[in-house]
C-alpha cells in the first residue's frame, strides 16, 4: 500500500525524519488526521481478531474519487519538490 516510502541510512534518520514530518505539517490537516486514523485502525485490527471493518473503510476511502485527487495532488508537489531539489 506505500506505507513505506522511503529507506535511509541510520545516520540520515533524523534528518529525514525531520523533513518528513515537516511535509505533513505542511499538508491540510483533515485529510492527514483522517488518513492517520484509518491506518491506526487497520494496525490495530491486523494482529488481532477484531473486525476488519477498518480496513475495509480504508480500501474505501483509497479508491474515493476525493482521495485519488488529493493523492494525486500531492504525489505532484512532492515531484515538484523532489525535481526542485
Amino acid at each position: 500500500m506505500g506505507f513505506v516510502n522511503r529507506v535511509v541510512p541510520a545516520l540520515e534518520l533524523e534528518q529525514q525524519t525531520s523533513k518528513l514530518a515537516e511535509e505533513i505539517a505542511a499538508m491540510p490537516a483533515a485529510p492527514v488526521a483522517i488518513t492517520k486514523e484509518h491506518v491506526n485502525a487497520v494496525s490495530r485490527a491486523i494482529p488481532s481478531n477484531t473486525s476488519y471493518a477498518d480496513g475495509d473503510v480504508l480500501l474505501s476511502a483509497v479508491a474515493s474519487p476525493d482521495s485519488v485527487k488529493a493523492r494525486s495532488a500531492y504525489i505532484e508537489r512532492r515531484l515538484e519538490r523532489k525535481d526542485r531539489g
